[in-house]
């Protein structure tokens, strides 16, 4: 709305749970000296807010489209593609599958950020991911991975 006044966000896509994280899993043990934040959200549960909450949130946007649900359950089937992606869901498993569904439907010169670098579980899942599929990344000093297609 900054640069312009007429975005109602059109193209936004929100896809979350709406339940707060999902149960952690051993790929999600903290590394020694990890963030006392982190350590201290690592609950099921944690972060959660509804959909409502959300939606008035961003209520000056109204053409965000939501995906409640887990993921990867809660992406669209179709072959859509993406400019930018930005994932935010702390954990291993679910950090991993949005790379892996996100990332073939990359466009070219797309850039999909893993907001949780920081957290054990996703940087081991960009770490793998990077590794398998021969992408790279960069750290940006706020420890978010940025991959380029």
């Amino acid at each position: 709305k900054q640069h312009d006044r007429s975005f109602d966000g059109t193209g936004y896509e929100v896809y979350d749970s709406f339940q707060g994280l999902s149960e952690p899993q051993p790929k999600d043990a903290l590394e020694p000296g990890a963030d006392e934040l982190v350590a201290q959200s690592l609950v099921a549960g944690k972060f959660a807010f509804s959909i409502e909450r959300v939606q008035q949130s961003l209520s000056g946007f109204p053409k965000v489209t939501y995906g409640p649900g887990w993921i990867p359950q809660a992406f669209p089937k179709d072959e859509r593609q993406y400019r930018f992606v930005h994932v935010d869901v702390d954990l291993y498993q679910p950090t991993r599958d949005s790379l892996e569904y996100f990332w073939p439907r990359l466009v070219p010169g797309g850039v999909l950020v893993c907001d949780d670098y920081n957290w054990s579980g996703a940087k081991r899942a960009v770490e793998e991911f990077a590794a398998e599929s021969r992408a790279k990344f960069s750290v940006t000093p706020h420890t978010q991975a940025v991959i380029v297609r």
